[in-house]
């Protein structure tokens, strides 16, 4: 979800909240530009870190059955190692994930 701002002059102070909460995959006309109300967030000063923190709720995604797995390999011990002490062992998965309805989640932005 994206808030757009929209100005008639440059600079964050300029920027007024045209509308809020447009999906990603959204289009959103603006058709006049807002003289007034909400201000953008300013930019960070050189030096300052911005870290961004998600807030998930439930039924915010969903993800496939990690159950799935395709096989699980063990490489065999060798001449090297006749104690067997160490080995190799991997495994192969299917997993994918979609976002089910994205107003179940936030996206915080903090500075530092």
């Amino acid at each position: 979800m994206y808030d757009i701002y929209a100005g008639s002059a440059t600079g964050d102070a300029n920027l007024y909240l045209r509308t809020s909460d447009v999906a990603a995959s959204g289009t959103y006309n603006v058709d006049a530009i807002p003289t007034s109300g909400a201000t953008a967030p300013v930019t960070p000063a050189a030096g300052v870190s911005v870290y961004p923190a998600l807030i998930i709720g439930k039924g915010f995604y969903g993800a496939t059955d990690l159950e799935r797995l395709r096989g699980t390999y063990a490489a065999p011990g060798g001449d090297a190692d006749p104690l067997e002490q160490r080995r190799s062992i991997g495994a192969k998965t299917t997993f994918a994930s979609v976002i089910l309805n994205q107003n179940f989640g936030r996206r915080i932005e903090v500075a530092s």
